[in-house]
C-alpha cells in the first residue's frame, strides 16, 4: 500500500516537472501562449492582432514539375497534425543540448546541427517552445477556455472559441516532438514581425539541409491555418528539401502522393 501510494506521489511531482518546463520556456520570454489554433492566425498574438483567416479552405495540390521525393508519406517524421489529423501516441523524447527543452529523440541531432550552424552562421537562435507533452497542451487549452468562460462553468461554446487561438490537445503539432519555435534572444516580446529578419532568412534558406521546413509560412494561411514565421518542423531531408524548393507546405506536400 505505501509502495503504491509513494509512486503515485512520484508520478504526480514527475508531470508537473515537466508542466513546469514547458511552460517556462514561455514565461521565461514573458509570452502568452498561443499556438496551433484554429480560425486565428497563431503565433503569439501578444499584441492582440491576431487577424481571422479561413482555415477550411481544401489545401490545393500543384502539379510538380519533376519526379517526386521517394518517401514513405506513413512514416513518423511526416505525420500530419492539425485541426483534421490528430495525433496518436507519444513520442520518445530528449534534451536538445542543455536548454530544458525537447525534441524526438530521432531527430534531436538534426536540430542540434541546425541550431549549431546557425550560431556559426554569427545569430544568436533561442528555442522558444519544442516538445509539449499532453499534460501542457491540456493546461493551455483548458486554461484559455476559462478565461473566456470568466466566473461561469466552461462550455462547449467556450472550447470552440478557445480552439481557434490554442490548438485542442491532440490537434497541436508540438505534441509531435518535431515541432520547434526559433527566436532570437534579443527579441522580447516576440511576433512574426519583431523576429530577427537576417537571422529567419538564414534558417529559411538552410533549414531543409538538416531536414526542416518552414511550417506555417505566409500565403499558405488559408490551408494550414497558421502564420507563424518561426515554427519550424522536422520531416527528413528529402521531403525538406522538395517542400522548401517548391514552395509547398506539408498539406500540399502530402496531398502529391494521394
Amino acid at each position: 500500500m505505501k509502495t503504491g501510494r509513494a509512486l503515485g506521489i512520484f508520478t504526480i511531482i514527475l508531470l508537473t516537472a515537466v508542466l513546469l518546463v514547458v511552460v517556462g520556456s514561455r514565461t521565461r520570454l514573458g509570452a502568452e501562449v498561443v499556438m496551433d489554433g484554429g480560425t486565428q492566425l497563431a503565433g503569439p498574438a501578444m499584441d492582440g492582432t491576431a487577424t481571422q483567416i479561413n482555415a477550411n479552405v481544401p489545401a490545393a495540390t500543384p502539379t510538380p514539375t519533376e519526379t517526386l521525393p521517394k518517401v514513405d508519406t506513413g512514416s513518423w517524421e511526416l505525420t500530419l497534425v492539425n485541426k483534421n489529423h490528430e495525433l496518436g501516441g507519444t513520442p520518445k523524447v530528449a534534451e536538445v543540448g542543455k536548454t530544458g527543452a525537447y525534441f524526438d529523440s530521432r531527430a534531436v541531432d538534426a536540430l542540434n546541427k541546425l541550431i549549431s550552424a546557425c550560431k556559426a552562421a554569427g545569430y544568436s537562435p533561442n528555442i522558444n517552445l519544442a516538445y509539449v507533452p499532453v499534460s501542457a497542451a491540456e493546461y493551455y487549452f483548458d486554461n484559455e477556455a476559462q478565461k473566456i468562460a470568466g466566473t461561469a462553468k466552461v462550455t462547449e461554446e467556450n472550447k470552440e472559441k478557445a480552439s481557434r487561438i490554442v490548438a485542442r490537445p491532440g490537434q497541436n503539432e508540438h505534441q509531435t516532438g518535431l515541432a520547434v519555435d526559433i527566436t532570437d534572444q534579443y527579441c522580447l516580446p516576440y511576433t512574426n514581425e519583431k523576429i530577427n529578419s537576417d537571422m529567419l532568412s538564414w534558417l529559411i534558406g538552410h533549414c531543409a539541409e538538416y531536414g526542416f521546413i518552414q511550417r506555417y509560412p505566409t500565403g499558405k494561411e488559408n490551408i494550414t491555418g497558421y502564420r507563424e514565421s518561426y515554427h519550424f518542423r522536422y520531416v527528413g531531408v528529402d521531403a525538406a528539401t522538395y517542400i522548401m524548393d517548391h514552395d509547398l507546405c506539408l498539406e500540399e506536400f502530402l496531398a502529391l502522393y494521394k
